[in-house]
């Protein structure tokens, strides 16, 4: 049943035409954005093909173009189709003798979320990386799941050759209300529709303000 399941995961993945394919300024926005959002050095979109890793997009300078599947942390999220975060791989039993734990580029944390085909097959992961011990907030978890939500509409998108130009486009289109907000200066990055009409104000106002000015003290 496994072999039938992983045989059927990648003749969905194959119809996407995505392994190999060319770089994409769209989801380098979103490889940037997961990063920021996470706050993290390295983000990650990567495919699981049948012997390795394949990363359609990286924001940040990891040592790798191709990552072994034995290797990949991204295999379990495939396997088992649920989120997957390590806090500090190095004293995780299932990691700790992981060549990109012990060697370059040394990795001690990992989050990532499944990119689910409409079909329910896992056509990879988008996922975050450090180099030092993390945990993600719930917001930051939130964050990274409506962004592997998009990845997987894009793909979308592409695979029927539809225009998909710009981020903005595709994040005002979903249900959720998004507010991208940068970890370490709590700058509003980006808010999309449904977020700017909850909040009464416009795009241009929002990214001038920081989080914290949106906060309402209710003992006043």
């Amino acid at each position: 049943a496994a072999r039938w399941r992983e045989a059927k995961r990648l003749q969905t993945l194959h119809t996407y035409d995505l392994l190999g394919s060319a770089p994409e300024p769209i989801f380098d926005e979103i490889t940037k954005l997961a990063s920021q959002i996470c706050d993290v050095p390295f983000a990650l979109i990567e495919l699981m093909g049948e012997t390795g890793s394949w990363i359609k997009s990286m924001t940040g300078d990891l040592p790798v173009a191709e990552i072994a599947r034995h290797n990949a942390f991204s295999r379990l999220v495939v396997d088992t189709a649920e989120p997957l975060e390590i806090a500090d791989a190095p004293h995780d039993l299932r990691f700790h003798h992981d060549p990109l734990v012990t060697g370059n580029p040394r990795i001690r944390f990992y989050s990532g979320v499944p990119l689910l085909a409409p079909n329910g097959h896992v056509l990879g992961a988008l996922s975050v990386v450090h180099t030092q011990p993390n945990v993600l907030t719930a917001a930051q978890r939130a964050g990274l799941h409506q962004l592997s939500d998009v990845v997987v509409r894009l793909f979308e998108s592409r695979r029927h050759e539809e225009t998909a130009t710009w981020l903005g486009d595709i994040l005002d289109e979903s249900l959720n209300e998004i507010v991208v907000i940068d970890a370490a200066t709590r700058q509003i990055l980006y808010a999309n529709e449904g977020a700017r009409r909850n909040l009464g104000h416009g795009l241009d106002e929002l990214t001038a303000l920081r989080s914290t000015d949106l906060i309402v003290d209710w003992t006043e």
